[in-house]
């Protein structure tokens, strides 16, 4: 099954409002499952992806907040970038797909290390769109020095 079916199939998903999916044709079995909102990885989950542009030294210790759904990414009323301050609940941007449109909100209170897309750019599912370095990061840096 290419990736493009897949696409297809977890949009059908997130339109009919299911959270599991499972199809099985011959050989191939795809069992798919999603969770409302945003996610957190750990940034050792996906080192062997490029990393964005935008980084500071922090990125190490940042929590990545990955897209869930596929379509044109927007910031909204205030763009984002790094070294901002942001609290948890607070909203980064929004994704509209063909027949939704999901806010992104901050899953935890911290600075933005790393914006990993652009005004218009097409989200992917499971793309990094920030990375945020936790509140309590920040505090043990400064406490550091």
């Amino acid at each position: 099954m290419k990736a493009e079916q897949l696409k297809l199939l977890y949009e059908a998903m997130v339109e009919g409002n299911f959270n599991q999916l499972k199809i099985e044709r011959g050989p191939v079995k795809v069992k798919m499952s999603r969770t409302p909102g945003i996610f957190l990885a750990d940034q050792a989950e996906e080192s062997s992806q490029a990393q964005p542009e935008n980084t500071e030294p922090e990125q190490s210790k940042s929590k990545k907040v990955l897209s869930e759904h596929i379509g044109v990414f927007s910031f909204g009323k205030k763009k984002k970038s790094v070294g901002m301050p942001i609290k948890q609940g607070e909203i980064l941007g929004s994704i509209k797909g063909i027949s939704h449109q999901d806010n992104v909100v901050a899953p935890l209170s911290g600075k933005i290390t790393s914006v990993g897309i652009n005004e218009g750019t097409i989200a992917e599912f499971g793309m990094t769109l920030f990375e945020i370095l936790p509140e309590e990061m920040i505090e043990e840096q400064s406490s550091e020095i």
